[in-house]
């Protein structure tokens, strides 16, 4: 198998696919054996399932070992001390850029887990290209590790991939535009040692009422948690996007410096800031709907706003 830290599971929840056939894919797993279960759940009328031709596939896993782009063939090798490989991640690989190399983004890309080990860097060369984070994978940043916008605007980060969960670690230097949540019924933990610097925004982009449309009995939320023991840095508005909707359940376990908004909360969005958490808003101006839980041991929800501030 890979090599890949983290071992993952899967639950896939579908709607009525009648005879259509479904591909799942997850990643983040490690190890020489792998078991698949199915788990069905039943809705109010009797239903029927079929299951057949299950297929199990080993993804890639790509190192950097020059400095490059990122779509670059010549930048990539299968092995950590190999040649090239001829080839370019794709959304099911695990990646790891190595000691020294920098690797720039010149357009939007995807991958499964990504880890910037440490000395590596992954940077933006330019802007408003997204990295897509795919599969219920994982991107982690090491000690000494960087990734950076380079200055670049639009240098977003994407959470794709409906019902799957989606780890962020960060140990070293990560600075970037935005984090986008499109992963309904899926759950995105932030962790590590170090600060996670946005620049803009960390908000629902995706669509929640198609989602909803689709899967009548389920709520279109995502479960969003700050473990960090340094600081998320926001510089714009968390919650839903307004070309988004659904509903964000975040969680502050640490420390949130915010300059903007809690943006277009619904009724089943919520917010907790739990026992020991800092949470610094910036924000002004009335926002309906918003469900703030700061009644913990410690909790501190300081409004910070230089100037007038509407409460």
């Amino acid at each position: 198998m890979p090599e890949s830290s983290t071992s993952a599971s899967i639950s896939f929840k579908s709607g009525n696919f009648s005879s259509s056939y479904v591909t799942v894919t997850v990643g983040g797993l490690s190890g020489d054996s792998i078991q698949v279960i199915l788990r069905v759940r039943n809705g109010d009328t009797d239903e029927t399932y079929m299951f057949d031709d299950i297929e199990v596939h080993e993804p890639r896993t790509l190192y950097s070992f020059t400095d490059g782009n990122w779509n670059t063939v010549g930048t990539w090798s299968l092995t950590r001390l190999g040649e090239s490989c001829g080839c370019t991640p794709d959304r099911n690989d695990n990646v790891f850029i190595q000691t020294t190399d920098v690797v720039d983004i010149t357009a939007s890309e995807f991958t499964t887990n990504l880890t910037v080990e440490n000395g590596g860097t992954l940077r933006w060369t330019s802007g408003n290209n997204e990295l897509h984070i795919e599969n219920g994978g994982k991107l982690e940043v090491e000690g000494t590790g960087t990734l950076t916008r380079n200055g670049q605007t639009g240098a977003n980060i994407r959470i794709d991939d409906e019902w799957l969960d989606i780890d962020i670690v960060n140990d070293g230097t990560f600075s970037v535009s935005a984090i986008q949540l499109e992963n309904f019924q899926g759950n995105v933990n932030l962790s590590g040692s170090g600060d996670i610097d946005l620049v803009a925004n960390l908000e629902i982009t995706g669509d929640g009422d198609a989602f909803d449309a689709a899967y009548a009995n389920w709520d279109p939320i995502i479960w969003l948690t700050n473990d960090l023991a340094g600081d998320l840095n926001i510089g714009g508005n968390l919650g839903i996007a307004g070309s988004g909707s659904g509903n964000l359940v975040f969680t502050n376990n640490g420390t949130v410096d915010q300059e903007g908004s809690i943006s277009n909360a619904t009724v089943d969005s919520r917010f907790y800031n739990t026992a020991n958490a800092v949470w610094n808003y910036g924000g002004s101006g009335t926002v309906s709907n918003i469900a703030l839980y700061a009644d913990y041991n410690n909790s501190s929800f300081i409004y910070d706003r230089t100037g007038s501030q509407t409460i």
